[in-house]
């Protein structure tokens, strides 16, 4: 079986409705999570123009991650967001 690291990105404030829909998608991707995540404190772009400093404020910022288990997706989707 093929492990699929899901990268989260974009910042939204954790309301009732947000933590219920990530508790949501974890129990419908059940058995095949590996790894919960984490998510992802400040962090720093490095290129060759030198670096910058990430914040949740930074456009479209890698926010957390979590490792699942999958065979062939489908559509090109391994898990719905």
């Amino acid at each position: 079986m093929k492990k699929f690291v899901i990268l989260t990105y974009g910042f939204t404030p954790p309301t009732d409705e947000v933590q219920r829909a990530w508790g949501e998608w974890f129990t419908s991707v059940g058995p095949r999570l590996v790894d919960p995540g984490s998510p992802f404190g400040r962090g720093v772009e490095v290129t060759r123009d030198g670096r910058t400093e990430l914040t949740v404020r930074s456009p479209s910022p890698l926010v957390g991650y979590c490792i699942l288990n999958a065979g062939q997706p489908r559509g090109g989707r391994v898990a719905r967001p």
